[in-house]
Protein backbone atom coordinates (compact mmCIF):
# COMPACT_ATOMS: atom_id res chain seq x y z
CA UNK A 1 0.00 0.00 0.00
CA UNK A 2 2.90 2.38 0.83
CA UNK A 3 4.51 1.66 -2.58
CA UNK A 4 1.25 2.47 -4.34
CA UNK A 5 0.95 5.79 -2.54
CA UNK A 6 4.59 6.66 -3.36
CA UNK A 7 4.01 5.86 -7.04
CA UNK A 8 0.85 7.98 -7.04
CA UNK A 9 2.68 10.92 -5.44
CA UNK A 10 5.53 10.60 -7.97
CA UNK A 11 3.07 10.45 -10.88
CA UNK A 12 1.28 13.56 -9.63
CA UNK A 13 4.64 15.34 -9.19
CA UNK A 14 5.71 14.55 -12.76
CA UNK A 15 2.35 15.64 -14.11
CA UNK A 16 2.51 18.88 -12.14
CA UNK A 17 6.08 19.70 -13.20
CA UNK A 18 6.41 18.31 -16.74
CA UNK A 19 8.94 20.86 -17.93
CA UNK A 20 11.36 20.19 -15.05
CA UNK A 21 11.07 16.43 -15.46
CA UNK A 22 11.50 16.65 -19.26
CA UNK A 23 14.59 18.82 -18.84
CA UNK A 24 16.17 16.27 -16.51
CA UNK A 25 15.41 13.43 -18.91
CA UNK A 26 16.82 15.31 -21.91
CA UNK A 27 20.33 15.77 -20.55
CA UNK A 28 22.40 13.77 -23.03
CA UNK A 29 25.03 11.14 -22.50
CA UNK A 30 28.02 12.11 -24.61
CA UNK A 31 30.53 9.53 -25.77
CA UNK A 32 33.79 10.97 -27.12
CA UNK A 33 36.10 8.66 -29.08
CA UNK A 34 39.69 9.61 -29.94
CA UNK A 35 41.12 7.99 -33.10
CA UNK A 36 44.86 8.17 -33.77
CA UNK A 37 46.59 8.47 -37.14
CA UNK A 38 49.06 6.22 -38.96
CA UNK A 39 52.21 4.84 -37.39
CA UNK A 40 55.44 6.38 -38.65
CA UNK A 41 56.38 5.29 -42.19
CA UNK A 42 59.58 7.33 -42.56
CA UNK A 43 61.79 4.25 -42.29
CA UNK A 44 59.74 2.46 -44.95
CA UNK A 45 59.89 5.03 -47.76
CA UNK A 46 62.05 3.22 -50.29
CA UNK A 47 61.85 1.93 -53.85
CA UNK A 48 60.69 -1.53 -52.76
CA UNK A 49 57.72 -0.19 -50.84
CA UNK A 50 56.80 2.68 -53.15
CA UNK A 51 54.60 0.61 -55.47
CA UNK A 52 53.06 -1.22 -52.50
CA UNK A 53 51.84 2.16 -51.23
CA UNK A 54 50.76 3.37 -54.68
CA UNK A 55 48.77 0.19 -55.40
CA UNK A 56 47.55 -0.11 -51.80
CA UNK A 57 48.97 -3.60 -51.45
CA UNK A 58 50.71 -3.49 -48.08
CA UNK A 59 49.19 -6.55 -46.44
CA UNK A 60 51.80 -9.14 -45.36
CA UNK A 61 54.70 -6.85 -46.33
CA UNK A 62 57.68 -6.25 -44.04
CA UNK A 63 56.29 -2.74 -43.61
CA UNK A 64 52.93 -4.06 -42.36
CA UNK A 65 54.56 -6.58 -40.03
CA UNK A 66 56.90 -3.97 -38.56
CA UNK A 67 54.09 -1.45 -38.01
CA UNK A 68 52.02 -4.15 -36.34
CA UNK A 69 54.94 -4.86 -34.01
CA UNK A 70 55.19 -1.14 -33.17
CA UNK A 71 51.41 -0.88 -32.77
CA UNK A 72 51.46 -3.54 -30.06
CA UNK A 73 54.23 -1.79 -28.14
CA UNK A 74 52.79 0.40 -25.32
CA UNK A 75 55.84 2.67 -25.65
CA UNK A 76 54.15 4.29 -28.65
CA UNK A 77 50.92 4.93 -26.68
CA UNK A 78 52.56 7.40 -24.35
CA UNK A 79 52.74 10.57 -26.43
CA UNK A 80 49.18 10.70 -27.80
CA UNK A 81 45.63 9.51 -26.95
CA UNK A 82 46.06 5.92 -28.11
CA UNK A 83 45.52 2.51 -26.50
CA UNK A 84 45.17 -1.10 -27.64
CA UNK A 85 43.19 -2.22 -30.71
CA UNK A 86 39.45 -1.63 -30.87
CA UNK A 87 37.13 0.53 -28.79
CA UNK A 88 38.78 0.92 -25.39
CA UNK A 89 37.35 2.84 -22.40
CA UNK A 90 39.75 5.45 -21.01
CA UNK A 91 40.85 5.09 -17.42
CA UNK A 92 39.45 7.86 -15.20
CA UNK A 93 42.46 7.74 -12.87
CA UNK A 94 45.45 9.86 -13.87
CA UNK A 95 48.73 7.95 -13.83
CA UNK A 96 52.20 8.75 -15.13
CA UNK A 97 52.49 7.86 -18.80
CA UNK A 98 48.74 7.42 -19.35
CA UNK A 99 48.30 10.05 -22.04
CA UNK A 100 44.82 8.84 -23.01
CA UNK A 101 43.57 9.40 -19.45
CA UNK A 102 45.24 12.81 -19.40
CA UNK A 103 43.57 13.78 -22.68
CA UNK A 104 40.11 12.81 -21.44
CA UNK A 105 40.70 14.61 -18.14
CA UNK A 106 42.00 17.79 -19.79
CA UNK A 107 39.25 17.76 -22.43
CA UNK A 108 36.65 17.61 -19.67
CA UNK A 109 38.46 20.33 -17.71
CA UNK A 110 38.24 22.67 -20.71
CA UNK A 111 34.52 21.90 -20.95
CA UNK A 112 34.13 22.81 -17.29
CA UNK A 113 36.11 26.02 -17.71
CA UNK A 114 33.68 27.20 -20.36
CA UNK A 115 30.69 25.91 -18.36
CA UNK A 116 29.65 23.25 -20.83
CA UNK A 117 29.73 20.42 -18.35
CA UNK A 118 26.43 21.47 -16.76
CA UNK A 119 24.59 20.34 -19.91
CA UNK A 120 25.88 16.79 -19.71
CA UNK A 121 24.23 14.01 -17.77
CA UNK A 122 27.40 12.01 -18.28
CA UNK A 123 30.46 12.03 -20.48
CA UNK A 124 32.25 8.82 -21.45
CA UNK A 125 35.64 8.68 -23.16
CA UNK A 126 37.09 5.97 -25.39
CA UNK A 127 39.94 5.47 -27.81
CA UNK A 128 39.63 3.47 -31.00
CA UNK A 129 42.82 1.64 -31.87
CA UNK A 130 43.54 0.49 -35.40
CA UNK A 131 46.55 -0.83 -37.34
CA UNK A 132 47.91 2.60 -38.31
CA UNK A 133 48.86 1.34 -41.79
CA UNK A 134 49.08 3.72 -44.74
CA UNK A 135 46.33 1.92 -46.64
CA UNK A 136 42.88 3.07 -47.76
CA UNK A 137 41.76 -0.58 -47.93
CA UNK A 138 42.80 -1.14 -44.33
CA UNK A 139 41.05 2.03 -43.12
CA UNK A 140 37.80 0.89 -44.71
CA UNK A 141 38.18 -2.61 -43.25
CA UNK A 142 38.77 -1.23 -39.76
CA UNK A 143 35.87 1.21 -40.09
CA UNK A 144 33.58 -1.83 -40.21
CA UNK A 145 34.85 -2.91 -36.80
CA UNK A 146 34.42 0.62 -35.44
CA UNK A 147 30.85 0.74 -36.73
CA UNK A 148 30.00 -2.60 -35.09
CA UNK A 149 31.56 -1.60 -31.77
CA UNK A 150 29.82 1.78 -31.72
CA UNK A 151 26.48 0.18 -32.48
CA UNK A 152 27.00 -2.38 -29.70
CA UNK A 153 27.94 0.39 -27.26
CA UNK A 154 24.89 2.39 -28.31
CA UNK A 155 22.60 -0.56 -27.56
CA UNK A 156 24.25 -1.15 -24.18
CA UNK A 157 23.73 2.47 -23.15
CA UNK A 158 20.14 2.47 -24.40
CA UNK A 159 19.45 -0.67 -22.38
CA UNK A 160 21.08 0.57 -19.18
CA UNK A 161 20.18 4.29 -19.31
CA UNK A 162 17.03 4.41 -21.41
CA UNK A 163 18.37 6.91 -23.93
CA UNK A 164 20.47 6.98 -27.09
CA UNK A 165 23.94 8.44 -26.51
CA UNK A 166 25.43 11.24 -28.57
CA UNK A 167 28.65 10.21 -30.29
CA UNK A 168 31.53 12.60 -30.87
CA UNK A 169 34.54 11.34 -32.82
CA UNK A 170 37.78 13.31 -32.49
CA UNK A 171 40.08 11.96 -35.19
CA UNK A 172 43.64 12.78 -36.17
CA UNK A 173 45.30 12.60 -39.57
CA UNK A 174 44.26 9.40 -41.41
CA UNK A 175 42.17 8.44 -38.40
CA UNK A 176 39.78 11.02 -39.87
CA UNK A 177 39.56 9.14 -43.15
CA UNK A 178 38.87 5.94 -41.22
CA UNK A 179 36.02 7.75 -39.45
CA UNK A 180 34.64 9.10 -42.74
CA UNK A 181 34.39 5.50 -43.96
CA UNK A 182 31.64 4.99 -41.40
CA UNK A 183 29.47 6.67 -44.03
CA UNK A 184 30.08 3.76 -46.44
CA UNK A 185 28.92 1.25 -43.83
CA UNK A 186 25.93 3.36 -42.79
CA UNK A 187 24.78 3.29 -46.43
CA UNK A 188 24.78 -0.51 -46.38
CA UNK A 189 23.14 -0.82 -42.94
CA UNK A 190 20.55 1.97 -42.60
CA UNK A 191 18.49 -0.24 -40.29
CA UNK A 192 21.12 0.13 -37.56
CA UNK A 193 20.56 3.89 -37.42
CA UNK A 194 23.97 4.89 -36.05
CA UNK A 195 24.41 8.67 -35.72
CA UNK A 196 27.67 10.55 -35.25
CA UNK A 197 26.54 13.86 -33.77
CA UNK A 198 29.95 15.51 -34.14
CA UNK A 199 32.85 14.39 -36.32
CA UNK A 200 36.00 16.41 -35.70
CA UNK A 201 38.81 15.98 -38.24
CA UNK A 202 42.23 17.23 -37.11
CA UNK A 203 44.97 17.52 -39.72
CA UNK A 204 43.18 14.94 -41.87
CA UNK A 205 44.48 14.57 -45.46
CA UNK A 206 41.38 15.49 -47.48
CA UNK A 207 41.09 13.08 -50.41
CA UNK A 208 38.58 12.49 -53.21
CA UNK A 209 38.39 8.85 -52.14
CA UNK A 210 36.50 9.83 -48.95
CA UNK A 211 35.58 13.54 -49.05
CA UNK A 212 32.14 12.88 -50.61
CA UNK A 213 31.17 10.89 -47.51
CA UNK A 214 30.56 14.11 -45.56
CA UNK A 215 27.14 14.10 -47.27
CA UNK A 216 26.11 10.92 -45.47
CA UNK A 217 23.22 11.50 -43.02
CA UNK A 218 25.02 9.48 -40.33
CA UNK A 219 27.20 12.59 -39.77
CA UNK A 220 25.15 15.41 -38.25
CA UNK A 221 27.94 18.00 -37.91
CA UNK A 222 31.53 17.98 -39.15
CA UNK A 223 34.42 20.24 -38.10
CA UNK A 224 37.59 20.21 -40.19
CA UNK A 225 40.52 21.58 -38.15
CA UNK A 226 43.73 22.49 -39.96
CA UNK A 227 46.79 24.73 -39.76
CA UNK A 228 48.71 26.56 -42.46
CA UNK A 229 51.99 25.43 -40.87
CA UNK A 230 51.02 21.75 -41.07
CA UNK A 231 53.28 20.45 -43.84
CA UNK A 232 52.46 16.78 -43.31
CA UNK A 233 48.72 16.91 -43.98
CA UNK A 234 49.07 17.28 -47.76
CA UNK A 235 52.02 14.92 -48.19
CA UNK A 236 50.06 11.70 -48.80
CA UNK A 237 50.54 11.33 -52.58
CA UNK A 238 50.37 7.52 -52.59
CA UNK A 239 47.47 7.15 -55.01
CA UNK A 240 46.89 7.04 -58.74
CA UNK A 241 43.68 9.06 -58.23
CA UNK A 242 45.31 12.38 -57.22
CA UNK A 243 48.65 14.16 -56.88
CA UNK A 244 48.47 15.24 -53.23
CA UNK A 245 45.92 15.42 -50.44
CA UNK A 246 44.27 18.69 -49.43
CA UNK A 247 43.76 20.62 -46.21
CA UNK A 248 40.14 21.55 -46.85
CA UNK A 249 37.02 20.18 -48.51
CA UNK A 250 36.54 21.90 -51.88
CA UNK A 251 33.49 21.78 -54.14
CA UNK A 252 33.93 20.48 -57.67
CA UNK A 253 31.73 19.48 -60.56
CA UNK A 254 30.40 16.32 -58.93
CA UNK A 255 30.70 17.35 -55.29
CA UNK A 256 29.37 20.30 -53.28
CA UNK A 257 30.58 20.80 -49.72
CA UNK A 258 27.44 20.61 -47.53
CA UNK A 259 26.50 23.31 -45.02
CA UNK A 260 27.01 20.96 -42.09
CA UNK A 261 30.79 21.17 -42.65
CA UNK A 262 32.67 23.95 -40.85
CA UNK A 263 36.33 24.37 -41.81
CA UNK A 264 38.51 26.00 -39.14
CA UNK A 265 42.01 27.24 -39.72
CA UNK A 266 43.84 27.35 -36.38
CA UNK A 267 46.31 30.17 -35.89
CA UNK A 268 48.32 30.77 -32.71
CA UNK A 269 50.00 34.14 -32.33
CA UNK A 270 52.76 34.88 -29.82
CA UNK A 271 53.21 38.45 -28.61
CA UNK A 272 56.75 39.80 -28.88
CA UNK A 273 55.98 42.23 -26.05
CA UNK A 274 53.62 40.40 -23.66
CA UNK A 275 54.42 42.87 -20.89
CA UNK A 276 52.67 45.64 -22.86
CA UNK A 277 48.91 45.22 -22.42
CA UNK A 278 46.55 45.74 -25.34
CA UNK A 279 42.92 46.77 -25.37
CA UNK A 280 40.49 44.64 -27.34
CA UNK A 281 40.35 47.34 -30.03
CA UNK A 282 44.15 47.26 -30.32
CA UNK A 283 44.07 43.47 -30.68
CA UNK A 284 41.78 43.86 -33.66
CA UNK A 285 44.00 46.53 -35.19
CA UNK A 286 47.07 44.31 -35.07
CA UNK A 287 45.18 41.44 -36.68
CA UNK A 288 48.14 39.09 -36.55
CA UNK A 289 50.66 41.50 -38.06
CA UNK A 290 54.27 40.39 -37.67
CA UNK A 291 55.50 43.64 -36.16
CA UNK A 292 53.80 42.69 -32.88
CA UNK A 293 52.91 38.99 -33.15
CA UNK A 294 54.83 35.95 -34.32
CA UNK A 295 52.97 33.19 -36.15
CA UNK A 296 53.33 30.12 -33.93
CA UNK A 297 50.56 28.10 -35.54
CA UNK A 298 50.70 24.36 -34.88
CA UNK A 299 52.45 21.84 -37.06
CA UNK A 300 51.02 18.39 -37.70
CA UNK A 301 52.50 16.91 -34.52
CA UNK A 302 51.39 19.78 -32.27
CA UNK A 303 47.76 19.34 -33.26
CA UNK A 304 47.60 15.94 -31.52
CA UNK A 305 50.77 14.89 -29.70
CA UNK A 306 52.13 16.06 -26.35
CA UNK A 307 55.36 17.99 -25.94
CA UNK A 308 57.40 14.99 -24.80
CA UNK A 309 57.16 13.34 -28.22
CA UNK A 310 60.67 13.28 -29.73
CA UNK A 311 59.49 14.29 -33.18
CA UNK A 312 59.01 17.89 -34.37
CA UNK A 313 57.19 19.31 -31.33
CA UNK A 314 58.76 22.74 -30.81
CA UNK A 315 60.10 23.66 -27.39
CA UNK A 316 58.82 27.22 -27.85
CA UNK A 317 55.30 26.21 -28.94
CA UNK A 318 52.99 28.53 -26.93
CA UNK A 319 50.77 25.68 -25.68
CA UNK A 320 53.65 23.34 -24.75
CA UNK A 321 53.32 20.57 -23.67
CA UNK A 322 49.63 20.49 -24.69
CA UNK A 323 48.18 19.49 -28.08
CA UNK A 324 45.63 21.72 -29.78
CA UNK A 325 43.11 18.84 -29.62
CA UNK A 326 42.26 19.42 -25.95
CA UNK A 327 41.17 23.01 -26.72
CA UNK A 328 38.45 21.89 -29.13
CA UNK A 329 35.59 22.36 -26.61
CA UNK A 330 36.55 26.05 -26.29
CA UNK A 331 37.00 26.59 -30.02
CA UNK A 332 33.69 24.98 -30.99
CA UNK A 333 31.76 26.62 -28.13
CA UNK A 334 32.95 30.07 -29.25
CA UNK A 335 31.92 29.38 -32.85
CA UNK A 336 28.45 28.45 -31.61
CA UNK A 337 28.07 31.94 -30.12
CA UNK A 338 28.04 33.43 -33.63
CA UNK A 339 24.70 34.22 -35.18
CA UNK A 340 25.38 31.64 -37.86
CA UNK A 341 27.92 28.84 -37.95
CA UNK A 342 30.42 29.80 -40.69
CA UNK A 343 31.40 27.50 -43.53
CA UNK A 344 35.01 28.67 -43.14
CA UNK A 345 36.83 30.72 -40.56
CA UNK A 346 40.18 31.44 -38.97
CA UNK A 347 40.31 30.93 -35.22
CA UNK A 348 43.28 32.80 -33.79
CA UNK A 349 44.51 32.24 -30.23
CA UNK A 350 46.62 34.79 -28.34
CA UNK A 351 47.32 32.90 -25.10
CA UNK A 352 49.31 35.62 -23.27
CA UNK A 353 46.32 37.96 -23.39
CA UNK A 354 43.48 35.42 -22.96
CA UNK A 355 42.07 36.60 -26.28
CA UNK A 356 40.78 34.68 -29.28
CA UNK A 357 39.70 36.20 -32.57
CA UNK A 358 37.34 34.63 -35.10
CA UNK A 359 37.53 35.82 -38.68
CA UNK A 360 34.62 34.64 -40.77
CA UNK A 361 32.71 35.97 -43.75
CA UNK A 362 34.71 39.24 -43.79
CA UNK A 363 33.76 39.92 -40.17
CA UNK A 364 35.99 39.88 -37.08
CA UNK A 365 34.63 38.58 -33.78
CA UNK A 366 36.76 39.09 -30.64
CA UNK A 367 36.31 36.50 -27.92
CA UNK A 368 37.92 35.61 -24.61
CA UNK A 369 40.32 32.69 -24.34
CA UNK A 370 41.25 30.64 -21.29
CA UNK A 371 43.04 32.78 -18.75
CA UNK A 372 46.81 32.31 -18.30
CA UNK A 373 46.04 30.73 -14.91
CA UNK A 374 43.61 28.22 -16.46
CA UNK A 375 46.06 27.37 -19.24
CA UNK A 376 48.82 26.90 -16.67
CA UNK A 377 46.61 24.47 -14.72
CA UNK A 378 46.17 22.36 -17.84
CA UNK A 379 49.91 22.41 -18.53
CA UNK A 380 50.79 21.34 -14.98
CA UNK A 381 48.52 18.30 -15.21
CA UNK A 382 50.11 17.28 -18.51
CA UNK A 383 53.59 17.72 -17.07
CA UNK A 384 52.76 15.52 -14.08
CA UNK A 385 51.97 12.50 -16.26
CA UNK A 386 55.02 12.91 -18.52
CA UNK A 387 56.36 9.38 -19.16
CA UNK A 388 60.05 8.55 -18.78
CA UNK A 389 62.36 7.56 -21.64
CA UNK A 390 60.85 9.66 -24.42
CA UNK A 391 64.07 11.00 -25.94
CA UNK A 392 64.85 10.62 -29.64
CA UNK A 393 67.36 7.84 -28.95
CA UNK A 394 64.71 5.90 -26.99
CA UNK A 395 62.24 6.31 -29.85
CA UNK A 396 64.78 5.19 -32.46
CA UNK A 397 65.76 2.21 -30.31
CA UNK A 398 62.14 1.02 -30.12
CA UNK A 399 61.78 1.23 -33.92
CA UNK A 400 65.03 -0.68 -34.42
CA UNK A 401 63.81 -3.32 -32.00
CA UNK A 402 60.61 -3.71 -34.04
CA UNK A 403 62.66 -4.18 -37.24
CA UNK A 404 64.89 -6.73 -35.49
CA UNK A 405 61.92 -8.74 -34.21
CA UNK A 406 60.40 -8.94 -37.70
CA UNK A 407 63.73 -9.93 -39.28
CA UNK A 408 64.13 -12.66 -36.67
CA UNK A 409 60.65 -14.01 -37.38
CA UNK A 410 61.27 -13.97 -41.13
CA UNK A 411 64.59 -15.78 -40.74
CA UNK A 412 62.90 -18.49 -38.64
CA UNK A 413 60.16 -18.95 -41.24
CA UNK A 414 62.75 -19.35 -44.00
Amino acid sequence: MKITIKCLILALFIQATPNLYATQQQKPIWVTIFIHGIMSIKSHININNFMHFMCDEVEDTIYAKTVNCMRNNPFFYKNQPMQAYGLQPINKQLMQGDTSAATAHLYKMVESMIDLDKDYKDHLFYTYGWSGLLSAKQRLKEAYQLFDELYTLQKQIELSCGQTPKFRIVSYSHGGNLALNLGVIAQKHPEQNLTIDELILIGTPIQHETDYLVHEPTFKKIYNIYSQLDRIQKSDFFSFHRFFSGKTFESRKDFIVPKKVTQIRIRISQDKYPERPLSLEQHLQYSGQRRRFRDKSPGHIELWFYGWTPSKYREDFPLSPLPVAILLPHIIAELKTLREMPARCTFELRPEHAVSIIRAQKAVHPRTFLSPEQLERLKRIAQKITPPHQQQEDYDAQIEQAFAEIEQLLNKSN
